[in-house]
């Protein structure tokens, strides 16, 4: 569109005495703030400028933008209500959806022979063959070949780099979301792939990522790329379980889903339910509690260090007069106060749900007179007494008599279960 304003020029507004910031409060583009400054600074120093002081400087006015305000939505909203309205359902919607996301804007570097199918370039080498010729899947295998640095990086399941700050962070960043999603690092002596980083499925002659071993997606057949479990490689973003050779992903940690065989991996203390966070920055592993021990975890609860020897200090080591209620225990997912009222009043939880959290209640899954009932009041938490199912209201006796027995967390009568024994036991309601 033609801008109905005739705009001014870069010398006049240097005679103004107006700034590139206050320009940018002016949401004038950022190419024409840059090219501003850069005349302002040379004439500043009395130097030949780069940029023509007959450059102009429009205004643009709602719903126009670009550097002419040459541009529109073909919409009524304003610009940043659509780039948000953008955003949300990228978040929300699953990465093929890309015409409900864009509309569907052509990837210039490939071109379907003998079709006219417009691809995005999300489209390509994902695993789907849209020309007819399959252009679209050729050379893929150089994705699967991929690193990314490990100290600055993160690498997405399909050999995309996006940076290290960005995953575990809440918001899916990768295109197939696997920097967020609970969907390398293992090592094979065969080397049929001829190349140093890829793991070759056995019976076969296909050849994937060692990022790929073990990332909670089959990808070999008869999913043998989920079941080698030979060693660990030093590479990034794996949490090696404490008691077995498994390697995980680190976004499986605390997702409610026991995958190392001792039940490390879901026995951190805590969750990262929100970001930036430093919960999130352990969990991530942008901070090694195993070399520094975090705020996030001393006195909260739940021992996550190991003593050397007996009789050392532990992360919950005289912290008797310790808050359990702390910025970085409240509603983190965990029970960190021996009465879980550091849950009570959380948001989309199941007692905030259920029941009534200002009369102290809880959830507390029971039968009582053939009757299910789902809320109990907190004064039976901790009571020596198994009021719920799966005996949740009993957190604290197995947490501390068996701290890094992460499996055995049922109480029964006076003993303590693992999650296969649990049916065992017929007096635990």
């Amino acid at each position: 569109m033609t801008h109905p304003i005739h705009g001014e020029s870069f010398a006049s507004l240097y005679e103004r005495n107006r700034t590139s910031s206050e320009l940018f409060f002016q949401r004038v583009s950022l190419d024409t703030i840059e090219d501003y400054e850069i005349y302002t600074l040379h004439r500043r120093l009395n130097r030949s400028s780069p940029i023509s002081g007959e450059q102009l400087y429009y205004q643009c006015e709602p719903p126009s933008f670009g550097d002419a305000c040459e541009y529109r939505f073909l919409l009524n909203d304003e610009f940043m209500e659509i780039v948000n309205a953008a955003f949300f359902w990228k978040r929300f919607h699953q990465p093929s959806d890309v015409l409900l996301i864009t509309n569907g804007t052509c990837y210039e570097g490939l071109q379907c022979q003998g079709s006219i199918v417009c691809l995005d370039w999300r489209e390509v080498c994902d695993g789907y063959i849209q020309c007819p010729d399959g252009q679209d899947e050729e050379r893929c295998h150089e994705l699967e070949m991929n690193e990314c640095d490990s100290l600055t990086e993160y690498r997405c399941q399909n050999g995309h780099c996006i940076p290290q700050e960005f995953f575990f962070d809440r918001i899916p960043d990768c295109l197939d979301k696997s920097d967020e999603t609970s969907q390398g690092l293992l090592s094979s002596n065969d080397s049929s792939c001829n190349h140093t980083s890829l793991f070759h499925c056995l019976n076969s002659s296909k050849c994937i990522s060692r990022h790929r071993v073990q990332d909670g997606s089959i990808d070999c057949f008869m999913g043998v790329d989920e079941i080698f479990n030979a060693m660990c490689d030093p590479l990034p973003h794996r949490f090696h379980c404490s008691t077995d050779q498994r390697c995980l992903p680190r976004r499986f940690l605390m997702d409610y889903t026991q995958q190392c065989a001792d039940g490390s991996d879901e026995a951190l203390g805590f969750r990262c339910t929100k970001s930036p966070s430093e919960n999130c920055d352990i969990l991530a592993g942008r901070h090694d509690i195993n070399k520094e021990t975090t705020f996030a975890i001393i006195c909260n609860g739940i021992q996550e260090t190991r003593p050397k020897f007996n009789g050392d200090d532990t992360d919950e080591t005289d912290c008797d007069d310790y808050p359990c209620v702390t910025r970085y225990t409240r509603c983190n997912g965990v029970w960190n106060c021996v009465d879980g009222r550091d849950e009570l009043f959380c948001d989309n939880t199941l007692s905030s749900t259920y029941c009534d959290v200002q009369r102290a209640e809880f959830f507390c899954l029971q039968s009582i007179n053939h009757m299910i009932e789902y809320c109990a009041s907190v004064q039976k938490i901790n009571d020596a007494e198994v009021n719920c199912l799966g005996s949740s209201d009993e957190r604290e006796f197995c947490r501390k008599r068996h701290p890094f027995d992460y499996a055995r967390r049922y109480k029964c009568k006076s003993t303590c279960l693992r999650d296969d024994e649990y049916i065992l036991c017929k007096s635990c309601r």
